[in-house]
């Protein structure tokens, strides 16, 4: 359990170890204090807060447990979980999730050894997954270890705060393991649990079918070769028997953990504690999936060893024990994670379009970088034009964007998408419909015009339902240009100085959606319009 020099501390939950709720749920927090009693509990979002009240805290060994309920009127979305006592104060970021409603079907995104601290790319490669899961709007995410280089050295306390720097900008929940280089150069960990994630063995569950254990599997067996992890005790295996036999309705239920169980016997990185008693167990329970990092590889083994190759005709039975690439350490320069897709019932997909990637490493994986995002603003982020470049084999449906736009206006959305909510600060959740394979998707966002609210002679460029008006000021060399929804130049409409607002019919355009941008130097202007 971590020391920590402040008077209140929150224990769980946490970013790397969150708390899933709907409305009306509990949530449960696990805090330190030297004046437990009374506890408040507040969430806060970038589109809502909510009051979760006062409570009493209950002794729990050296910590204390306090217990809160959703109200039914809460939004959905990811918090910070605040708690006050008479002694002080703490957060936690993105500690709670608030889903509407329970599905039966659920999406998550398996990430793998970050190893933030090898190199300042590490860093820059993990923000750009951040983005890409932000994107991509999984249910929630899981990182199988190694989130820094080495765990146990005078950079790491920077390290793991680059971590949730970063991860604090997700915009969905995420659960961490430990990995062997958490532990690095020692055999035991100080940093993880106390920065981190102090469980190392716990489970979450999601609905009443789904449960995930995360264990972890150690440091590296000083007497083994080929960086092998240590693997699992005896005491984590009966722990993790009992989890399951406390869960007996659930029906998928799955591990992660970062050393592999299972690995390719001509370079075999497996654990070395743990390996026949975890593989019985997964078969007793009815385990379906197991995720693994460590080895920097994309593979896909059966409980009996076999190494599953190259397409599946059918599947055969599960558990299935999977490896992922390093998400930001490159093995041959490949770099990836795992979209996992799976019902009540059914594992609907964990691997892609093999044909496609064409790398050995990246079978079955989606490769970072394939997902690239861009947002666009004039000058005074009225406008905005989101470019979503989709290089990957397949198509996300039900995406997200997420511009910061000027709280000074109303909006509306051309392309494939709509506002789903905007807080204060400008700040929006935009649906986008579906993120074509092999495609660009284009999201125009501008201010919502009232023509009869508009005056002729005032600056700026404006759609009046037949024309544009333009006036970037007297005596200012400006350039009026028009392009189509796809980002193409249609038509340079005027390029010179202005002496006064003029107005330029758009008679010759077909019908559909188009940006016209009016640049004047310092003076910048983009607006988005439907012609109809």
């Amino acid at each position: 359990m971590p020391i920590l020099l402040i008077a209140t501390w929150i224990y769980l939950p946490r970013l790397a170890n969150p708390c899933l709720a709907v409305p009306g749920d509990s949530v449960v927090v696990i805090y330190g204090s030297g004046q437990p009693d009374p506890v408040s509990c507040r969430l806060e979002g970038r589109f809502a807060t909510c009051d979760l009240g006062w409570a009493t805290g209950i002794a729990v060994d050296t910590l204390w447990r306090a217990v809160f309920t959703v109200p039914v009127a809460a939004e959905g979305g990811i918090y910070d979980l605040i708690i006050s006592t008479p002694e002080g104060a703490d957060t936690q970021p993105n500690a709670v999730m608030i889903y509407p409603s329970w599905r039966d079907t659920l999406v998550f995104l398996q990430l793998s050894d970050i190893h933030i601290g090898n190199t300042a790319q590490e860093l820059l490669r993990f923000q750009q997954a951040v983005i890409e899961a932000n994107t991509i709007y999984p249910d929630f995410i899981v990182i199988t270890g190694d989130i820094v280089e080495a765990g146990e050295v005078a950079e790491s306390p920077t390290w793991y705060g680059q971590f949730l720097g970063a991860s604090s900008g997700l915009m969905i929940p995420v659960f961490t393991v430990p990995g062997n280089h958490d532990y690095s150069p020692l055999t035991q960990m100080f940093n993880y649990p106390a920065l981190i994630n102090p469980e190392l063995n716990y489970v979450f569950t999601y609905a009443d079918w789904f449960l995930m254990l995360g264990m972890t599997s150690g440091p590296i067996d000083p007497d083994s070769s080929n960086a092998r992890c240590w693997g699992l005790s005896p005491e984590q295996i009966a722990w993790a028997d009992s989890v399951l036999n406390a869960h007996p309705g659930f029906t998928q239920k799955l591990a992660m953990l970062h050393g592999p169980i299972i690995d390719y016997d001509g370079s075999d990185r497996s654990n070395t504690h743990g390996r026949d008693e975890f593989i019985n167990l997964s078969l007793n329970h009815g385990l379906s999936l197991i995720l693994h990092g460590h080895t920097h590889h994309n593979r896909f083994f059966l409980s009996d060893s076999t190494w599953v190759q190259g397409d599946v005709a059918e599947y055969p039975a599960t558990p299935y024990f999977l490896q992922e690439l390093s998400t930001c350490k490159p093995s041959r320069d490949t770099l990836g994670y795992r979209r996992v897709e799976i019902t009540r019932d059914t594992i609907i997909s964990f691997l892609e379009d093999q044909d496609r990637n064409g790398l050995p490493d990246g079978l079955g994986s989606l490769l970072l970088w394939n997902l690239r995002v861009d947002y666009a603003y004039n000058l005074d982020s009225s406008a905005c034009v989101i470019t979503i470049d989709n290089n990957s084999p397949r198509t996300f449906y039900s995406g997200r964007a997420w511009p910061a736009m000027n709280p000074a206006y109303e909006y509306d959305v051309l392309g494939p998408g709509h506002i789903l909510r905007a807080g204060p600060d400008g700040f929006m959740e935009v649906m986008v419909d579906s993120i074509r394979s092999d495609d660009t998707t284009f999201i125009y966002i501008s201010p919502r015009v009232s023509v009869s609210e508009d005056k002729a002679g005032a600056l700026g460029l404006v759609f009046t339902g037949k024309a544009l008006r333009a006036f970037p000021g007297k005596g200012l060399s400006a350039k009026l240009s028009l392009y189509d929804s796809a980002g193409r130049l249609i038509s340079v409409l005027r390029d010179g100085v202005w002496d006064e607002p003029e107005e330029f019919a758009l008679g010759f355009l077909k019908a559909g959606a188009y940006l016209a941008a009016l640049d004047a130097g310092s003076f910048k202007k983009r607006i988005v319009f439907v012609n109809r």
